[in-house]
């Protein structure tokens, strides 16, 4: 089965035009049902999570966010986000894959919507693991990202959020998906994404630094 090979046997996910779609469909169920459990088991955690950030915020930003707080007005929300950031996620990925395939001189957008699901589908089991985790050790959020390493104010916490064990997995997943053929060429890709993490790492760093200011 491909959605449990892609963790033991990545290179064994054979690719084909519909099964992007079966990987879309289990990344929007895997993320709906993990957002449903933490809504209702780490509620406390994420209050105390939303207190911390509006302690810095106008006195019109924190009463804005607390009327948030209710569950119901809560799951609401973050079911529409789902919706609509989930096939934003998955079209922005096929893009930059796309892009970066055309960089080696291939231009199949199909296996690019497809590495791009597959890389989503990853990125959503971790999340669920990290839900796991984090009623398991009592804590949340259960970080998976190098930031654990480091204070969680300033530049460093802000860049090595990236740095997650999924979301490089996933990358890894999809630069094996998207080489093809030729699979000594993954690491090409493999390394292309990992630059463009390295960038979004330094703006993520850039951000959190001019917030605590």
């Amino acid at each position: 089965m491909d959605f449990l090979r892609v963790f033991y046997a990545p290179s064994g996910v054979e690719h084909t035009r519909k099964k992007w779609l079966k990987f879309f469909i289990a990344s929007f169920i895997a993320v709906s049902i993990t957002f449903f459990l933490n809504v209702h088991f780490n509620y406390e955690g994420i209050l105390n999570t939303m207190l911390e950030k509006v302690s810095s915020m106008s006195e019109e930003q924190k009463i804005h966010v607390l009327s948030m707080l209710n569950k119901k007005r809560m799951l609401i929300q973050g079911y529409l986000s789902i919706i609509i950031t989930l096939p934003l996620k998955v079209l922005s990925m096929a893009g930059i894959l796309y892009f970066i395939r055309m960089l080696f001189g291939k231009e199949d957008f199909s296996i690019s919507l497809f590495a791009a699901s597959v890389y989503t589908y990853v990125q959503a089991v971790g999340d669920f693991v990290r839900f796991l985790l984090s009623i398991l050790f009592k804590t949340f959020p259960f970080l998976t990202d190098l930031s654990i390493l480091v204070d969680k104010k300033g530049f460093l916490s802000g860049f090595l959020t990236v740095f997650d064990i999924f979301t490089i997995y996933a990358m890894y997943v999809a630069a094996l998906i998207v080489s093809g053929n030729e699979k000594e060429r993954k690491w090409h890709y493999f390394v292309v994404l990992i630059g463009l993490l390295l960038v979004w790492g330094i703006i993520k760093g850039l951000m959190l630094r001019a917030a605590v200011k």
